[in-house]
This record gives structure tokens, sequence and C-alpha cells, in this order.
């Protein structure tokens, strides 16, 4: 079974998500998986490459 967990960062704040959080400009998006993730996965929730 793969598990992901998607923890949103607001301000150093967590953010719970109940399935209606908008994202916005500055929030860190983290993804936890028991498995790889898909690179089209983080490209979903806008993800710029890092540098």
């Amino acid at each position: 079974m793969d598990v992901l967990v998607v923890a949103l960062e607001r301000d150093e704040t967590g953010v719970t998500q109940n399935g209606d959080t908008t994202l916005e400009s500055g929030d860190r998006v983290r993804l936890f998986s028991t498995r790889s993730v898909p690179t089209d996965t983080p490209r979903a929730f806008g993800a710029q490459d890092r540098q």
C-alpha cells in the first residue's frame, strides 16, 4: 500500500487541510510518501524547480 501525506505550511504555521484549502503565494507544500513521488505530483501543486 502506498501512502501520500501532504503538509501545507503558511507563515511558519501548519494549515489543516479539509479538502477546500486554497494554496496561496508563499505556501510551502511538503510531500511525504512511502514510495517515490511521481514527477507530475509536485507539478499539480504548481511546484517550481529547486535550484
